[in-house]
């Protein structure tokens, strides 16, 4: 399970690139890093699921996270690509919208 995600509230217009950055770093790349690596073992192994930890507002955003709500579509698109090329190996990838939940940490500017 992936869950790995972080966030802080900004306007639009006010988001630096250090703060995306941020955002990309370790909501999309972390998910793809790790998507890369537990799949080469599931695929050695006859499969497996990888489940991802997604908000679930994304179709109708969320304003002053634009940022967030950018990276996470990223995410599922990721996510439904690789869905197709994985499924040969037996690997399932599945999202999970919880919603909007209290968080707990932020991003490290």
């Amino acid at each position: 399970m992936n869950n790995a995600g972080c966030e802080f509230p900004k306007a639009a217009l006010e988001i630096s690139p250090r703060g995306l950055d941020a955002v990309l770093r370790t909501n999309l790349y972390g998910t793809i890093y790790m998507s890369q690596a537990v799949s080469r073992v599931m695929a050695q192994s006859g499969g497996g699921t990888i489940i991802n930890i997604v908000v679930s507002l994304l179709d109708r955003g969320i304003p002053g996270v634009a940022h967030t709500v950018a990276v996470r579509a990223g995410v599922l698109g990721y996510m439904r690509t690789v869905a197709q090329e994985w499924g040969p190996y037996n690997i399932r990838i599945n999202a999970v919208g919880p919603g909007v939940i209290e968080r707990l940490n932020s991003c490290a500017l």
